[in-house]
């Protein structure tokens, strides 16, 4: 499958990127393009992450390939300037890894893929491609949680990026994702004062909207291990403070 599935993105990016250079068939090349960058992604992810279609057994590789990957993503944006076709890319990666098995690997490839997403979206100033982004990262995130929810019985096999983790480590380092979530959407919301001011209505969203995912998978978070909402009562007013801020 990841030889095949290197080969399947590779051929439908060259073919975009031949077929976006006549204005006859721009609206077939860009899309070719976002799904191949797509595909790579989810395959340089499967070639550790999923078992079936497992090639690399080094997590340090297998770290070090997605980001391979994700800067390349960023620097095709780069060139392109063109939000549907990186918004593509992006949607579909993002897809391609909650349709699998929860792993530390998915949880990490999702992290890389917001990272890259508020890079692009902060350094072109495309926050409409941010607004979507933060909606569809703690979504993503919270099918991410509610898999683990559904298969928190399992038994956990060896322990590695293609493992099932323990419950507790599940909590902790979700919570430590959604921090870092949190952070990188909070960058694009305090971002250059020109931008504030031109689509403020915009960054009140991506604001809220960071806010508001932050505090409801917490909420789930919490009121699924413990069955109280002890915890939440805290961080959610902290959250909505600083939010407002």
């Amino acid at each position: 499958y990841s030889y095949s599935g290197t080969r399947t993105a590779t051929l439908m990016i060259v073919a975009g990127i031949l077929l976006e250079r006549s204005k006859t068939y721009l609206w077939i090349g860009r899309p070719l393009i976002g799904g191949g960058w797509a595909i790579l992604y989810f395959t340089a992810y499967a070639a550790f992450g999923v078992q079936q279609a497992k090639i690399i057994d080094s997590p340090t590789v297998a770290l070090g390939v997605l980001a391979a990957v994700a800067v390349g993503m960023l620097f095709h944006s780069l060139r392109y300037r063109n939000q549907v076709v990186t918004g593509l890319a992006f949607g579909l990666a993002f897809l391609a890894i909650v349709l699998t098995p929860v792993t530390l690997a998915g949880i990490v490839g999702s992290a890389v893929l917001a990272a890259a997403l508020v890079v692009i979206s902060r350094q072109l100033s495309w926050h409409h491609l941010a607004a979507v982004g933060v909606v569809g990262t703690y979504a993503n995130h919270w099918l991410w949680l509610q898999k683990f929810a559904a298969t928190s019985t399992l038994t956990t096999p060896a322990s590695g990026l293609d493992a099932m983790l323990p419950g507790a480590a599940v909590f902790w380092l979700s919570c430590g994702i959604l921090a870092f979530y949190w952070i990188l959407f909070s960058i694009v919301s305090i971002s250059r004062r020109d931008d504030r001011q031109a689509q403020p209505e915009l960054h009140a969203f991506i604001s809220m909207a960071n806010t508001l995912g932050l505090a409801g998978l917490l909420y789930f978070q919490v009121t699924h291990a413990f069955g109280n909402h002890y915890l939440w009562a805290i961080t959610g007013p902290v959250a909505l403070a600083t939010a407002a801020l």
